[in-house]
């Protein structure tokens, strides 16, 4: 009865799997196709040229559209100093088509906010612009512009 017994400390060998005497058939691996892959569909831009107009300068003035582009082009660049700076001047020469007197008394015969063109005007001395400053900055001088527009100035001389 003891001799099916095996001794402590031995492993009983493992067992080892059927094997036919024959070659084993191979089985085709599955393709499996990759997911298919949804590429967003290419937004065509246009390139900024010569013809496109911003909006400050679609609503400039004849005489201020030169001041207008180049606010605009500043502010593409992200040159925001130079953005204030040039709409800061670009307000300037448009308030003076209201008559003479001072920058406040010509944006109150325009209607042009004057809190907001005090702002512009702390704005003008910061060393640090941010984003949002120079587009506040174009903001009033369109406002400049339409009210120009609104009352038919400049004048066609």
């Amino acid at each position: 009865h003891l001799q099916h017994r095996q001794q402590p400390g031995a492993v009983a060998p493992a067992p080892q799997p059927a094997q036919a005497g024959g070659p084993v058939p191979r089985v085709a691996p599955v393709a499996v196709a990759p997911p298919p892959r949804v590429e967003p569909a290419p937004i065509p831009v246009p390139q900024p040229g010569p013809t496109l107009l911003g909006p400050a300068s679609a609503l400039a003035p004849g005489d201020m559209f030169d001041h207008a582009r180049a606010a605009e082009a500043a502010f593409m660049t992200g040159d925001y100093t130079t953005c204030v700076t040039a709409c800061t001047d670009a307000i300037r020469r448009a308030l003076a088509f209201a008559g003479e007197g001072s920058l406040g008394q010509q944006a109150f015969l325009l209607r042009v906010d004057g809190a907001d063109l005090l702002r512009l005007q702390g704005l003008a001395t910061q060393q640090h612009l941010r984003v949002d400053d120079a587009a506040f900055s174009l903001y009033v001088m369109m406002q400049v512009f339409i009210r120009l527009n609104a009352v038919g100035l400049p004048n066609a001389e």
